[in-house]
């Protein structure tokens, strides 16, 4: 029996040492281990997440350089266009020209009416909407064929664009070297709002 009783000592002594080192080796692992490797993983993660972020920054960079070169093409290509058309202050002084050019022309003006100014993009919702306003005259004018024919580049020589929509010459009577042109005249201008914003 009292082998026994050491027996059960030395497995109880034994018993406890054991214990003893698993329960270290649990709290060590707890208390060194674990956060490291939870570190690890939390870095490992933080530079997934970085390399994302890298990822689609370039994508943005790339995206925006391309809207920045669409841009510059938009502005210079409404910076040609502004140069082609009449801004709203130099509409009324070209339209109330006609007169002098016809004088200078050395043929008569007839008639002038000034069909209501229309805007290009009225009935339209398209992104490529230009904001310009047609301005349309329909003018009659009598003389000889040279002198309508200089009344037309005499209106056309000028800085802007100024277009002929239609144009029909005939005879003011069969005895006479008189003719009469009828023309659309056509101008495009620039709304005073786009026009400073543009300036801008």
């Amino acid at each position: 029996m009292n082998l026994l009783i050491k027996n059960k000592s030395i497995f109880s002594t034994h018993f406890c040492f054991t214990m003893i080192i698993i329960i270290g080796m649990a709290v060590t692992y707890n208390t060194a281990v674990l956060p490291h490797r939870n570190y690890l993983l939390a870095a490992e993660r933080c530079e997934s997440a970085v390399d994302s972020l890298s990822k689609k920054n370039i994508l943005l960079v790339k995206e925006v350089n391309s809207k920045k070169r669409l841009l510059e093409q938009l502005d210079m290509r409404y910076r040609e266009m502004s140069a082609m058309v009449f801004d709203e202050s130099q509409v009324q002084p070209f339209l109330n020209s006609f007169e002098a050019i016809a004088a200078k022309a050395g043929c008569k003006l007839e008639s002038v009416v000034f069909v209501p100014p229309v805007p290009m993009d009225a009935n339209t919702a398209d992104a490529n909407a230009t904001g310009l306003i047609m301005h349309r005259s329909i003018v009659r004018v009598s003389g000889q064929f040279t002198a309508i024919a200089r009344f037309i580049a005499i209106a056309q020589k000028n800085e802007k664009r100024v277009w002929i929509g239609s144009i029909n010459i005939d005879k003011s009577d069969d005895y006479s070297a008189i003719l009469e042109g009828e023309m659309t005249i056509i101008i495009y201008a620039i709304p005073a709002g786009k026009e400073q914003h543009a300036n801008v």
